[in-house]
C-alpha cells in the first residue's frame, strides 16, 4: 500500500470518528442538562428493565451511551440532533401500538418527555463511556440513591425569597404574584385579559370569598367605590369578615378530610357530634387562625401544650382538630378485625398525606413509592403512630368549666357522710326494735341478697323444728364455701385486675375528670341527686366514676393483652345511663355480633363476654359512660360505671356469678360462736352493723362492710329517706344545688 493510500484511509476513519468523539465532547451546559434532567430520569424509569448488567429486555441497554445510540431488536430510538427522527419520543408519549414506556408506569409527564426532546436536539450529550458494573447498577437503582434524587425536587427544597421579574411602569402588574403572571404569559406570547368592569369584578369577589352571589342593592353600594383607590382592598375586607367566608371555605377543607357525619356499611353509624368539627372550621377560619396552627391541630391538637381556648365558648377549639382522625369506614361487624383496622388507618395516611402533604403516602404501604420521596419504611412509621391510638370521645370544655364546683361537692361529702353515720349510731335501738319485732323487716328479707336474709332463715328454720345452732352452722357452710369459690376461681385466672390494688389500676388508661389517679376506697359513696333518698350507692373499694357526679367525663381501657379460646373474660361491674363494658379487638370502635357489649345495670354483678371468636388476636377492656363511648356513644347528661376488677378465667368453670360477699362481716362477727337464740343473732348484727358505720364514718370501713351497708340501706335496713333523716336534709339539698350547676361535659 502506498503512503497516499495509508494517509487516505486514515482520513476516512477520522472522519467516521469525529461525530462520535464530538458526541462525548459536549460543552459543559449540555452535559449539565443530561445529568439534572435526563440521567435521573433514566436511573429510576428505564435501568430496572434495560441495563447491561443482565439481558435487557428488547436488547436495549440505556445505563451507557453506547447502548443508547445502538438501540435495541428494532433499531435505533435516539438519532442525535433529530428529536423527530427519534423512536425514544413516541414511545414515551404512549403513540407507539403495544409499546408504552415507562412499562409498569404512568405516562411521563409532557415537561419529562420534553426534556428528552431537548436534549437530543442538543445532540445527546452522554459521558457514560461504558456499562456501568454489576455493583455501580446496583447502587445507581436502589432505593436510597433514588429517595436522594426525589428529595431535590423543587417542591421538597426550604423556600427562599425571590425577586419578582420588574416590569417598570406597567400598572397591570401591581403585586409581586403579577409580575410571575405576565413573565410567564409574555413567554407564551399572551397579552393579559382586560380588566373586568366594576359589576363582574363585584360577582367574582362575592362567588370566590363567601359562595354567595351579592344583592342587587350591594351591587349598587360597591360598584362605584370597587373602582376607587382603595376600594377594591376595602370590599376584599368586607367580605373576609362576613361570617359566610368561614362556611364557605370550611367546605374545601371538609372535602380534604374527608368530613363525614356517620361511618357508612351497615347500619351507617352516626358519627355524634360530628358537626362540632365543622362549626370549629368555620370559627378558625372566620377568625383568621393560621393555616399551619390548624394542621398542627388536626393532626394532634389534644397534644399541644398551649392549646387554643375560646374563652367565650368556654372550650378548647385545638382538641377538636384531631376529630378528622375518626371520619373513616367503618365496617360492620368485620370478621378480620386486623384487616379492618389496617384499611381504615391506611384511609387515614391517605387523607392526611393528601391533604397536608400533597404526596400520596398510602401508595408506599406494600413497597417504596414508585414516584414520590416515600419510602415503605416510612408508611409503617406513620402507620405505627395512628395504630397505637385507640379511638375516643372527649370533652372539649376547658378545665375550668368541667371542674367548676367539684372542690365545693368534694368538700360537702364528708359533712354528709359524718351526718348520715351519726344518725345511724344513734338509732341503734331503734334498730334492736325494729328486729325484734315478729313483723319487723327480716319478713321481707327472702331474696338471697338481703342482708336479713339469714335471720328469716332462721326463723324459718326454728319454726320447722330445727336446732337454733344447727341452722346456723348450715348458712356458716354455705358461707365458706361461697369464699372458697371465689377464691379457687380466682386462684386460676389466667389474667386479673384489681382496681383496688394501685398498680393494677395504673396499667390502665384514664381519660375523664371522673377518673382519679388513684383508686377509691372502700366507702366511697354517691348521693342521690333526686328523689326522697340521700344516698344512691356505698361501694366498695375500686373505680367509681360517679363519685362526686354521674356528669363527669369517663373512659377506661387496660393494657393490650393477646386472646385465647380457653378462656373468657368476667368483669365485676356496676353502672348507670347506658355506659358499657366490652372488649376491643384491634382498636374496632363498633360492637355488634362478633364484637360484644355489656350494658350495665344498677346493682354490681359480674358480667361474663366471651373471648371464643378471637383467638389470638389484640385486644383491650374498655368502660365507658355514655357520652364517651367512640361511637355508639348518646347523650345521656347523667351516665357512669364502677369497676371492681376484671379477670380472665378458663371456660367451663362456674361463673363467679352472685356471692355472698355482703354477709362476710356478719359471719365474721359471729366467728366459730353459733348463736343461741333470736336475741344472740340480732346482737351479732347490731354489733356488725355499728362497726361497719363507724368504719365507715373513719374512712376505713373493708370492701366486706361497705357491700353490707350498702346492701343496709337499699333494704332498707339502715335509714336513707329524707323523713328519717330530717337533719341531714339540708346537707343532701346544698349538695345537689351544687351538683345541679356542674355543666353535662360537651
Amino acid at each position: 500500500m502506498s503512503n497516499m493510500t495509508l494517509v487516505a484511509g486514515l482520513l476516512a476513519l477520522a472522519a467516521i470518528a469525529a461525530p462520535l468523539s464530538m458526541a462525548t465532547e459536549a460543552p459543559p451546559a449540555q452535559t449539565d442538562f443530561f445529568e439534572s434532567r435526563v440521567r435521573p430520569v433514566l436511573v429510576e424509569q428505564c435501568y430496572k428493565c434495560h441495563n447491561s448488567a443482565k439481558l435487557s429486555e428488547g436488547s436495549l441497554a440505556l445505563d451507557f451511551r453506547g447502548g443508547v445510540l445502538k438501540g435495541g431488536d428494532g433499531g435505533a430510538i435516539v438519532v442525535p440532533g433529530h428529536p423527530e427522527k427519534s423512536r425514544l419520543i413516541p414511545i414515551l408519549r404512549h403513540e407507539i401500538s403495544g409499546i408504552k414506556m415507562p412499562k409498569n408506569g404512568g405516562k411521563l409527564s409532557e415537561r419529562v418527555v420534553s426534556d428528552f426532546e431537548k436534549w437530543i436536539a442538543m445532540g445527546a450529550a452522554d459521558p457514560r463511556d461504558k456499562p456501568p458494573s454489576a455493583e455501580e447498577l446496583t447502587k445507581a437503582t436502589s432505593w436510597e440513591t433514588t429517595l436522594q434524587t426525589r428529595k431535590q425536587w423543587w417542591s421538597f427544597q426550604p423556600i427562599r425569597k425571590v425577586a419578582p421579574p420588574a416590569f417598570p411602569g406597567d400598572s397591570w402588574a401591581s403585586h409581586p404574584v403579577d409580575c410571575f403572571v405576565l413573565a410567564r404569559l409574555g413567554e407564551k406570547g399572551l397579552e393579559p385579559a382586560a380588566s373586568a368592569d366594576a359589576r363582574t369584578l363585584i360577582r367574582r369577589l362575592y362567588f370566590a370569598l363567601i359562595g354567595l352571589p351579592p344583592a342587587p342593592d350591594e351591587i349598587e353600594r360597591w360598584a362605584p367605590r370597587v373602582v376607587q383607590p382603595r376600594g377594591y382592598d376595602q370590599l376584599v375586607d368586607h367580605l373576609l369578615a362576613s361570617p359566610h367566608f368561614g362556611e364557605h371555605w370550611a367546605r374545601h377543607w371538609m372535602d380534604w378530610v374527608r368530613y363525614a357525619e356517620s361511618h357508612g356499611s351497615e347500619g351507617d353509624p352516626e358519627i355524634v357530634n360530628a358537626w362540632y368539627y365543622r362549626d370549629y372550621l368555620i370559627r378558625a377560619l372566620n377568625a383568621d387562625v393560621s393555616y399551619d396552627q390548624l394542621v398542627r391541630e388536626d393532626v394532634a391538637g389534644d397534644l399541644l401544650l398551649k392549646p387554643r381556648i375560646n374563652k367565650d365558648l368556654g372550650i378548647n377549639e385545638s382538641i377538636i382538630g384531631p376529630a378528622q382522625w375518626r371520619m373513616v369506614y367503618h365496617g360492620f361487624a368485620p370478621t378480620d378485625a386486623l384487616a379492618e383496622k389496617v384499611r381504615f388507618i391506611d384511609d387515614e395516611i391517605g387523607t392526611f398525606s393528601k391533604a397536608f402533604l400533597g404526596l400520596t403516602v398510602s401508595c408506599a404501604r406494600c413497597h417504596n413509592h414508585k414516584f414520590d420521596a416515600i419510602s415503605q419504611r416510612d408508611y409503617y412509621a406513620l402507620f405505627g403512630v395512628l395504630g397505637s391510638c385507640r379511638p375516643g370521645r372527649v370533652a372539649i370544655d376547658t378545665p375550668e368549666r368541667l371542674n367548676a364546683n367539684r372542690d365545693k361537692l368534694a368538700a360537702l361529702k364528708p359533712r354528709i357522710r359524718s351526718a348520715i353515720a351519726g344518725a345511724w349510731l344513734d338509732s341503734a335501738e331503734n334498730l334492736r326494735v325494729r328486729l325484734e319485732n315478729k313483723e319487723g323487716p327480716w319478713k321481707d328479707a327472702s331474696d338471697g341478697r338481703s342482708p336479713l336474709h339469714p335471720l328469716l332463715l332462721q326463723h324459718k328454720q326454728a319454726a320447722d323444728g330445727a336446732r337454733f345452732s344447727d341452722a346456723w352452722r348450715g348458712q356458716v357452710a354455705a358461707w365458706k364455701a361461697d369464699r372458697d369459690r371465689r377464691d379457687k376461681i380466682f386462684g386460676q385466672t389466667y389474667r386479673r385486675w384489681n382496681m383496688a390494688n394501685a398498680a393494677d389500676y395504673a396499667t390502665w388508661f384514664r381519660q375523664g375528670n371522673g377518673l382519679a389517679e388513684k383508686p377509691a376506697p372502700a366507702g366511697e359513696f354517691s348521693v342521690s341527686i333526686a328523689g326522697d333518698t340521700l344516698l344512691a350507692g356505698i361501694y366498695p373499694s375500686g373505680v367509681c366514676s360517679n363519685a362526686l357526679t354521674a356528669k363527669s367525663e369517663a373512659r377506661l381501657s387496660s393494657a393490650t393483652f393477646r386472646l385465647n379460646d380457653s378462656y373468657e373474660l368476667w368483669l365485676r361491674v356496676i353502672g348507670d345511663g347506658g355506659a358499657t363494658a366490652r372488649y376491643v379487638i384491634q382498636d374496632y370502635p363498633r360492637t355488634g355480633t362478633v364484637f360484644p357489649e355489656a350494658k350495665l345495670a344498677k346493682e354490681w354483678q359480674w358480667q361474663r363476654l366471651d373471648l371464643s371468636y378471637w383467638n389470638g388476636d389484640e385486644a383491650y377492656v374498655e368502660l365507658a359512660a355514655g357520652k364517651d363511648q367512640p361511637v355508639q356513644a348518646n347523650n345521656e347528661p347523667r351516665s357512669w360505671f364502677g369497676l371492681r376488677e376484671a379477670v380472665i378465667v378458663p371456660k367451663g368453670e362456674p361463673a363467679p356469678g352472685e356471692t355472698l360477699e355482703f354477709l362476710d362481716p356478719l359471719f365474721e362477727t359471729a366467728g366459730e360462736t353459733a348463736p343461741e337464740s333470736f336475741d344472740d343473732l340480732i346482737a351479732y348484727y347490731l354489733k356488725t352493723v355499728d362497726a361497719a358505720v363507724r368504719a365507715w364514718e373513719k374512712g376505713s370501713a373493708t370492701d366486706a362492710q361497705a357491700v353490707f351497708l350498702d346492701a343496709c340501706i337499699k333494704q332498707g335496713v339502715l335509714a336513707n329517706r329524707f323523713d328519717q333523716l330530717s337533719a341531714v336534709k339540708p346537707l343532701v339539698e346544698e349538695y345537689r344545688q351544687v351538683e345541679e350547676d356542674v355543666i353535662v361535659p360537651t
